[in-house]
C-alpha cells in the first residue's frame, strides 16, 4: 500500500474487524486463513484520517495477491448511542452502526418514503442497496461510544438498529480531515396498535384555583413525529437524464441536475370536544403523540405521553381562565359615526 507516514503504524481491518498482522516498512502484509468469497479490507492510517480500500474474491486455496491500495485523505464518523427513558439516558455498549454512502430519500407517489439509489443505466427506478455504495461499520464501547475511521468523503446516512428500541438514522457529510458527529438517543418502540386516551379537562380562575368541569373544551391528540430528516451536504443531485416517476425534485441551485430532498414526516391529529362532565375519549394509533387542550378565555395546556396498544391511559388537563380585557372603542370606530 502507499501510506501516508509510517506504514508499521497502520491498521488492517478485513470485513470491518481488525486484524492483527504486522506491516512492513515497505507498506507490505499477509493475512492468512481468509475464508472464501467476497471481502473488503481496510487499512487505516493512526490519525484515522487517512486509509484506503480494496475488494477483492478468493477462492478456496488461492493465494490473492492485491495491488498496492493507495491511501488517500478521509474524515471520520463518531458519536454516542444512548437509551433514552424520560430524563435518563443509558450508554448501549455493542451496538453496531453502520454508515453507507449513495443513499438518497425519494417520497414516491404512492406517499410512502423510500431509501435507494437512482439506477445508474438511467432507467426509471431505484435500485436498493446502491450500486458501489461504501460501507462503514463500527461498535459501541461501553460507554455508548463509537468511532468510524479512514471513511472516504462523500454523504453517508448513519443508522443504528437496537431490538425493542425506535432505530436512528442520520445524514451526515464526511470531509477530509474532519469528524462527523452523529450522536443518537433511543427510545423504546411502541407496539403498532390501537390504544385510549381519556380524562377530564377542568378550567381554574384566574388564580389556578377552583378546578371545575369544561364543556365544549377541544381536544387534540398528535401521534408520530414532527421531523425532517436534514438537507444531505453536500446535496444529492439526480441528473437530469434520469427519470424518478412520481416524483417532482427541485431543481439544483448550479442547473446541474435535480436536487432530492428528504420528506415531511407530520403529525397525524385526532380531535374530540368534552362533554357536559369535561370528559373526552379518543382511540388512536400506539406511539409516541402530544394532548392539549384549548377553550375560550383559557390558556392552553399541553402534555407529552406514550400510547399503548390495547390500553386506556388517563390525562387530565388543567386550563387557566384569561383576564379579559374590553377595549373602548377608538374615534372614529364608535356606533353611528
Amino acid at each position: 500500500m502507499t501510506t501516508e507516514g509510517q506504514a508499521t503504524d497502520y491498521k488492517v481491518k478485513l470485513d470491518g474487524v481488525e486484524v492483527s498482522v504486522p506491516i512492513g516498512s515497505d507498506g507490505s502484509f499477509t493475512i492468512p486463513g481468509i475464508p472464501p468469497g467476497s471481502h473488503v479490507l481496510d487499512v487505516i492510517g493512526p490519525d484515522g484520517m487517512h486509509g484506503g480500500r480494496a475488494e477483492f474474491v478468493i477462492d478456496p486455496g488461492e493465494v490473492k495477491e492485491l495491488p498496492p491500495i493507495p491511501v488517500e485523505p478521509c474524515g471520520q464518523i463518531a458519536g454516542m448511542v444512548m437509551k433514552r427513558d424520560g430524563d435518563t439516558l443509558t450508554p448501549l455498549a455493542g451496538v453496531e452502526v453502520v454508515a453507507r454512502s449513495d443513499l438518497i430519500w425519494i417520497m414516491a407517489g404512492d406517499g410512502k418514503t423510500t431509501v435507494g439509489s437512482t439506477d445508474p443505466s438511467g432507467g426509471t427506478g431505484l435500485v436498493f442497496p446502491p450500486p458501489e455504495g461504501k460501507s462503514y461499520s463500527a461498535f459501541t464501547d461501553s460507554n455508548g461510544s463509537y468511532v468510524m475511521p479512514a471513511v472516504k468523503p462523500g454523504s453517508y446516512l448513519v443508522t443504528v438498529v437496537v431490538p425493542g428500541l425506535v432505530p436512528g438514522e442520520q445524514f451526515v457529510s464526511v470531509e477530509p480531515g474532519k469528524t462527523a458527529v452523529a450522536d443518537f438517543e433511543l427510545e423504546e418502540a411502541v407496539e403498532p396498535g390501537v390504544g385510549t386516551v381519556e380524562g377530564t379537562v377542568y378550567g381554574l380562575d384566574e388564580k389556578g384555583e377552583n378546578p371545575t368541569p369544561l364543556e365544549g373544551a377541544l381536544v387534540q391528540v398528535s401521534v408520530g413525529t414532527p421531523w425532517r430528516p436534514p438537507r444531505p451536504e453536500p446535496p444529492i443531485i439526480v441528473p437530469l437524464e434520469v427519470k424518478l416517476p412520481g416524483v417532482t425534485p427541485a431543481e439544483a441551485d448550479d442547473g446541474s441536475g435535480l436536487e432530492v430532498m428528504p420528506p415531511d414526516l407530520w403529525w397525524q391529529v385526532f380531535s374530540t370536544l368534552t362533554d357536559a362532565n369535561g370528559h373526552y375519549s379518543l382511540n388512536v394509533p400506539a406511539g409516541r403523540a402530544t394532548i392539549t387542550a384549548n377553550a375560550w378565555g383559557y390558556t392552553m395546556a399541553r402534555q407529552s405521553l406514550v400510547i399503548a396498544r390495547n390500553t386506556t391511559t388517563t390525562v387530565d388537563l388543567k386550563l387557566t381562565k384569561l383576564p379579559i380585557v374590553i377595549e373602548p372603542p377608538t374615534e372614529g370606530t364608535r356606533p353611528g359615526k
